[in-house]
């Protein structure tokens, strides 16, 4: 039946593992189809997973909003409520390093796929998702919570190390513009 992928008859986390390799190889399997959109991606796991943990899930806070932070070789997030996955498709050359996951999350990628999913329904415990060395650019980001919620989700490409700008216009009379670039979260004083 649907969502069975190793057709043992039963729906268990091997059935998620199977379904997240597929995604990540690009194969198409009716099975794993969950929500019949004729595309195999995260929202798919997350449906699945959803049926497996039942009622023993606790599902968190609905999610409407997500904002993703990449660019100085980390992967960050913001978020409304609670994720059950997401899936990115990107282009570049890179390498994850490390992943501050919790228990019970899964990563898996290929070159133009990152998936993250949660298999046990716990909830992400850090803003930072991974960290990678390379470079990618985000192409499109597809975002899961427990409530099949429509999620809008935004990129915003970090500077990889501090920057400042010259002045524009100079000369200038009587305003000038100075930009700046800071790559991590931090107290800044401009002094002129």
């Amino acid at each position: 039946g649907l969502g069975d992928l190793n057709q043992d008859g039963i729906l268990n986390i091997l059935d998620i593992v199977l379904l997240g390799n597929m995604i990540i190889s690009n194969e198409y399997n009716a099975l794993g189809d969950m929500n019949s959109d004729d595309v195999l991606n995260v929202l798919d796991i997350v449906l699945l997973a959803n049926i497996i943990l039942g009622n023993d899930l606790a599902r968190g806070d609905a999610t409407t909003e997500v904002t993703v932070y990449y660019g100085n070789e980390k992967i960050q997030y913001t978020a409304d409520g609670n994720l059950a996955g997401i899936q990115f498709e990107v282009i570049g050359d890179y390498t994850i390093t490390d992943n501050s996951l919790p228990d019970g999350w899964e990563i898996v990628y290929n070159e133009s796929i990152i998936l993250l999913y949660s298999i046990n329904g716990s909830s992400l415990t850090d803003k930072t998702l991974f960290e990678y060395t390379g470079d990618f650019q985000i192409e499109s980001v597809i975002a899961a919570d427990w409530f099949e919620s429509s999620i809008n989700v935004g990129t915003v490409l970090m500077p990889k190390k501090f920057n400042l700008s010259a002045a524009y216009p100079n000369p200038f009379n009587p305003t000038t513009t100075l930009s700046f670039a800071i790559p991590v979260d931090a107290a800044v004083s401009l002094s002129i």
